[in-house]
């Protein structure tokens, strides 16, 4: 397996290929819109839902914003280690209580890298930072019973593209920041490299969902660790996927970047319904933007950032089924 570390979280196509038409199958319904003018801010990656919140974040100076559920800022928070300079926070995670945490790539005073998890306390500082080194965070959320999730790779520390050994990709921390398991072998998945730098996290009261993207594999893992489905999407070609999510009833929602017409990028947003293994597209015409942006799901409701001409709204919706 290479092992060489790879910074790099978005897969462009060096080839552009045509989207496969999906029908759209699943409407929105109920949808309530919002108006966030905070929701306007540039210089941060695409904010996302997460037990009742809404968090935006820069990855290069750390700064983070934490909104309710309607938009309102209620809190910030900036990523600064005392022994380390910080590279970039690759992501952040919000639990039901507010604890807020910060997936870090930092160099130590030495010169090292150092990677791991920044806890945050209600000030908005860091609290604790967990090194996770060489295990580096890909992507982490916090599920419902307060447990957080992180989605990672294991890399070689000498940077001399030597093999390492197989991994978990899963690690998991309970509220303190103390690590209580791993799971989900990166073996599963046949890949010559890294794994979790090609994959989406996805984490819901009963199940741990991890999306590979070179094959459009599913696997769903429980919290005690078992692997307990795996599946194949039917998904079209694309750029890369920005987030998936899953909603109370199990089904996988995705949003992902494809090319449109001349060769230009259009979101899309898909329903892949488990049991019957139907892919759907979701048609958002009710969210009242050309282009929304799918931040999560709150059960069955959904939530987008909808920018239309120069405003931006909140908008929750169902899902017609």
């Amino acid at each position: 397996m290479s092992n060489t570390i790879r910074f790099s979280r978005l897969v462009w196509l060096a080839v552009l290929v045509p989207a496969v038409a999906f029908p759209a199958g699943v409407a929105l319904k109920n949808a309530k819109v919002t108006p966030w003018s905070a929701g306007k801010e540039g210089g941060r990656v695409s904010p996302r839902y997460e037990n009742g919140f809404i968090l935006a974040y820069a990855p290069v100076s750390g700064d983070i914003t934490v909104f309710d559920s309607g938009g309102a800022p209620i809190r910030t928070a900036r990523v600064r280690l005392a022994e380390a300079a910080l590279d970039r926070v690759d992501g952040v995670a919000i639990s039901s209580t507010g604890q807020l945490v910060a997936s870090v790539l930092a160099y130590s005073s030495d010169g090292k890298l150092a990677e791991g998890v920044a806890w945050m306390d209600g000030a908005g500082n860091v609290e604790k930072f967990v090194r996770t080194t060489p295990f580096a965070p890909r992507e982490l959320s916090f599920a419902p019973d307060g447990t957080l999730w992180v989605l990672g790779d294991v890399y070689d520390t000498t940077f001399t593209n030597q093999p390492v050994p197989p991994y978990d990709l899963l690690w998991r921390f309970d509220a303190r920041g103390a690590r209580m398991q791993t799971a989900l072998p990166s073996t599963l998945f046949k890949s010559e490299g890294q794994v979790a730098v090609d994959a989406k996290l996805a984490v819901s009261s009963d199940r741990i969902g991890v999306l590979y993207e070179p094959r459009n594999e599913w696997v769903e893992v429980s919290p005690s660790g078992e692997i307990t489905g795996r599946w194949t999407l039917p998904a079209p070609p694309r750029t890369f996927v920005l987030r998936v999510a899953l909603s109370s009833s199990g089904d996988v929602l995705m949003e992902q970047s494809e090319h449109g017409e001349n060769k230009t990028s259009v979101d899309r947003s898909y329903l892949f319904e488990k049991k019957s293994g139907k892919f759907s597209l979701i048609d958002v015409s009710a969210t009242g933007a050309p282009m929304p942006l799918f931040m999560g799901t709150d059960g069955e409701r959904l939530a987008w950032r909808a920018p239309k001409g120069t405003e931006v709204n909140i908008v929750w919706a169902g899902l017609e089924h």
